[in-house]
């Protein structure tokens, strides 16, 4: 009786082990797998992000190339001839700031994909998924809620133009810069209504700058955090 006992208990430890055993293996795989995934995700966002600094530089040099034209043509005290020249040369350039807007639309395929799979489970880093939602929602929604408030603006200031100015689009791309550009500041100071637009507009566009910049910041750290992470293994 002991020996029978004693030999179905050695065998009940040894399955007992060997079943711990494999539990323990396809945990470590398991673990691997996972440390696999994370890795990809987080490479997968750093060449997006890396993308959507590009994207960010180019964007801002044009949003604050509008803005100055906007600002020059709304001043007073000063033509800014020169100025607005040397900074888009082009009466067509400065149409854009004037009746047309930038719209913003970050690459972010890759941030959208990981979350369709749900990837973004592999992440262990609470500060990587706060920074991404902050990057991605928020302070992505103030950009572009405040890109749709400038279009709605410029559609205003279009439709006042053709109808008040018309010569401006008309003629404005076959008028030499000088002409068009003091003909144009002579309009804008002689009527208060289309004064008041551009300046909506100017305020809009300062609202905008001020959240991208806002949202280069949070793009800057969010890229550390994981250029760290990933530094760390």
């Amino acid at each position: 009786m002991k020996f029978n006992f004693l030999k179905y208990g050695v065998e009940f430890l040894v399955i007992v082990s060997g079943v711990s055993a494999s539990f323990l293996v396809d945990e470590y795989r398991e673990s691997l797998r996972n440390d696999e995934e994370r890795l990809k995700v987080l490479y997968n966002l750093k060449i997006e992000l890396d993308e959507i600094t590009n994207y960010c530089n180019e964007r801002k040099k044009f949003f604050q190339r509008d803005s100055k034209i906007i600002n020059y043509l709304i001043d007073d005290k000063n033509i800014y001839l020169d100025s607005v020249k040397l900074i888009s040369g082009t009466p067509f350039e400065v149409g854009i700031a004037l009746i047309d807007y930038r719209a913003f639309s970050p690459p972010m395929n890759r941030y959208n994909s990981i979350i369709s799979e749900g990837s973004l489970k592999f992440v262990k880093s609470d500060s990587i998924k706060d920074l991404l939602s902050t990057l991605n929602n928020t302070i992505y929604s103030y950009v572009v809620g405040n890109v749709e408030d400038e279009k709605i603006i410029k559609e205003r200031l279009s439709s006042y133009i053709s109808t008040q100015y018309p010569e401006i689009i008309v003629y404005g791309d076959e008028q030499n810069f000088n002409d068009y550009y003091k003909n144009l500041k002579k309009s804008i100071e002689g009527d208060m209504q289309f004064k008041a637009q551009l300046k909506l507009k100017s305020r809009t566009m300062f609202v905008k700058e001020f959240f991208l910049d806002r949202y280069i910041k949070t793009l800057n750290n969010l890229k550390g955090t994981i250029e760290k992470t990933l530094s760390e293994g």
